[in-house]
């Protein structure tokens, strides 16, 4: 496997598993919502829904 296709199955992986374990906490009206776009090289995540009347904002790595 090539180096560069190595790291970003780590990073796929990675982000993954904080995405389930920030998906596990306490906070209801909080949806999310974790994308690869391969053939891009760009992932996404979205975090976003309201909380103590504030609407929360989406992310993005690129």
């Amino acid at each position: 496997m090539d180096k560069l296709e190595n790291y970003r199955k780590i990073i796929q992986r990675i982000l993954t598993e904080y995405q389930q374990w920030a998906a596990g906490s306490n906070q209801p009206g909080v949806q999310q919502c974790l994308s690869f776009d391969e053939a891009q090289h760009q992932d996404l995540w979205l975090h976003g829904g309201w909380q103590e009347g504030y609407q929360l904002k989406a992310g993005r790595f690129p």
